[in-house]
């Protein structure tokens, strides 16, 4: 099977699929909603700290780690020890940067070398700093190489030979220049400014400032006391997020959406978006709370070194909820929307979650709800919304109420629906029932009884499809009650294994899923069922739940992950003009947080929403 370009995000929780392509980094997300990667030194990276990340024009990116120089293309990790001449320097590599043209420069002890299309070379002729260790390498639009040192401030001219622009500077800990050319001084002592070749000192409120970026009005400053902010027209610096940054910055990056993400000391990964700071930390399986450099790449994608490793967040086709997020528990195995846009989801011993326009608002024992487990879930024409449990729960106008008399006291609701006769609800006696007033009466079609109206078979799903046709999940297989047709000839006999999912295409057919391998597929013109297994190219789990896209093309849950399945292959198999269909397979190694769907007989596990996503519960 293929595997998508496009890595899919993970599903702790819940899931939500978004046709949009993925590009920068969504800020209406948390970051752990973001794919997430982690690589140390104990999944092949040199090193445990990584100091810089570059990337060449070549597209490789450059680490300045721990182990010295390495070099990754996105599967391998290669330390490299730049060679001129053929020659090897034997010196360690102190910094790195881009150059004025984009080329990758690299300073050894006394060395300043470029690296083009594969090769090293000097960029200015050997020599060493007079005094000092080398901490910053910079180039600015003009071609003048800078170096900062421990306590010095160097110019690298033509001929090689450091020039001393400064001494007792303290630590420098970045440079940046600015649209008028003006080169920026982060050092121990707070900022300079280096301009047509005079440096000087700018007064302020702070000290021991580490990392600079600039956006069109303001300079961020990151510090050891935390980040700061200094508008275009005013040099006094503001602190920003202090309840968020407490400690150092090490590293500052404006994405190009323009958010600002900080890399800390001791709070990790902060991102600030739209002025709300979020942060994310080793906690949270960053690989270290020392976040000591940032890159953003050409696809949107975050890069992080730590003290510990390389990180990488992405945008991804999934998009992961979880407690994090505001459920009220991480297993989740029910999901319907509602007609105000919500989606509501069961999270077994936590309560309902309501998920709308992203703000998760649990739902909880402190709510009023009685019930935090259950099977069934539906909202029903007057707009309340019942759960299945031991008895039904109905939650209307903000209110909970249980129904757990009579027959209800001692049975578990399996499954719930709705037809224009009313509610309906099965349960374990193995039976259907009306429910009206709060009382279980036996079922009916148009006053007549039907084959789920005695005991004998239990219920695990009730769909109403678009033309009101009712349909039954059961442990005998999928029984239509369709108006005009005798409720006594209900069973549909070709579909007769146990069915426990029912989800419609809109363009003529029933997917179920059930205690058989693969997914079937359900004709509503003729009753023709089209089984697809593994070797069809799809899979041998049961289907959890299967769901159309708005391109008609089918995403499936299961014990193993997402599998999507285009609808073209789906149809030309059925009419036998492929032998096999194609399927995109999402699991761990995409970034889920677990594979594993919640369970087949828990219904309904997933849905489609109005606006095209589609929710799995895992």
């Amino acid at each position: 099977m293929g595997r998508s370009h496009l890595r899919a995000g993970a599903l702790l929780s819940l899931s939500l699929y978004a046709a949009a392509s993925a590009q920068a980094l969504d800020p209406a997300l948390h970051i752990g909603q973001y794919g997430h990667d982690v690589w140390t030194s104990q999944n092949g990276l040199p090193g445990e700290a990584v100091y810089q990340i570059l990337r060449s024009p070549d597209g490789y990116l450059w680490l300045r780690t721990s182990a010295g120089l390495v070099r990754f293309d996105g599967v391998r990790f290669v330390r490299v020890e730049p060679a001129v001449a053929g020659r090897t320097i034997d010196e360690p590599v102190k910094a790195i940067c881009l150059g004025a043209d984009g080329d990758l420069l690299v300073r050894s002890i006394s060395r300043t070398l470029v690296y083009r299309k594969g090769t090293f070379s000097d960029y200015r002729p050997p020599a060493p700093l007079p005094d000092g260790d080398t901490r910053v390498l910079f180039e600015s639009r003009a071609h003048q190489v800078l170096i900062g040192s421990d306590d010095f401030l160097y110019v690298i001219p033509d001929n090689g030979v450091p020039r001393l622009i400064q001494q007792h500077t303290g630590w420098i800990n970045g440079l940046l220049e600015d649209r008028k050319g003006a080169v920026w001084v982060a050092d121990a002592g707070g900022l300079m400014v280096y301009e047509e070749g005079r440096l000087s000192t700018l007064s302020g409120n702070m000290s021991n400032s580490t990392v600079l970026v600039q956006d069109r009005d303001h300079l961020w400053v990151g510090a050891l006391n935390g980040l700061f902010l200094m508008e275009r027209r005013n040099p006094w610096l503001q602190p920003v997020a202090p309840q968020v940054i407490q400690g150092e910055v090490n590293a500052l990056l404006q994405d190009h959406d323009g958010n600002l993400w900080a890399g800390t000391t001791a709070a990790g990964l902060v991102r600030l978006a739209a002025g709300v700071a979020s942060s994310f930390t080793a906690a949270d399986r960053l690989s270290d709370d020392k976040v000591l450099s940032l890159y953003e790449d050409l696809e949107g994608s975050l890069w992080v070194g730590t003290a510990a490793g390389l990180d990488r967040f992405r945008q991804t086709k999934l998009t992961t909820f979880t407690r994090q997020d505001g459920l009220p528990a991480d297993q989740t195995n029910l999901a319907v929307e509602t007609r105000d846009g919500s989606v509501y989801v069961l999270c077994p011993g936590g309560g309902l979650a309501r998920i709308k326009n992203g703000v998760v608002t649990a739902l909880t024992a402190k709510d009023g709800m009685p019930e935090l487990y259950g099977n069934g879930l539906l909202e029903s024409q007057d707009g309340s919304l019942w759960l299945g449990n031991v008895g039904l729960t109905r939650y209307w106008h903000g209110k909970f109420t249980q129904y757990d008399g009579g027959r209800l006291a001692h049975h578990f609701v399996s499954a719930i629906g709705e037809d224009d006769e009313g509610l309906i609800v099965a349960t374990d006696e193995t039976m259907a029932f009306r429910f009206r007033n709060g009382v279980l009466r036996p079922f009916t079609v148009r006053g007549q009884m039907t084959p789920l109206s005695t005991p004998g078979n239990y219920t695990f799903t009730i769909y109403r499809d678009s033309s009101g046709t009712l349909w039954f999940g059961t442990v005998k297989g999928l029984f239509k009650f369709a108006k005009g047709e005798p409720p006594d000839g209900a069973w549909q006999q070709q579909a007769g294994f146990p069915v426990t999912s029912i989800s419609e295409d809109r363009r003529g057919s029933l997917w179920l899923g059930g205690r058989t391998p693969g997914l079937v597929r359900f004709d509503l013109r003729n009753g023709r069922v089209t089984h697809y297994t593994k070797k069809d190219g799809l899979f041998d789990y049961y289907t959890t739940r299967a769901l159309p896209d708005l391109d008609g093309n089918l995403w499936i849950g299961t014990a193993d992950g997402i599998y999507m399945a285009p609808r073209r292959d789906l149809d030309d198999f059925r009419d036998g003009r492929v032998s096999a269909v194609r399927a995109v397979h999402y699991d761990t190694a995409d970034g889920m947080k677990t594979s594993e769907a919640s369970n087949p007989g828990a219904q309904p596990a997933g849905c489609r929403t109005r606006d095209g996503k589609l929710w799995f519960t895992t």
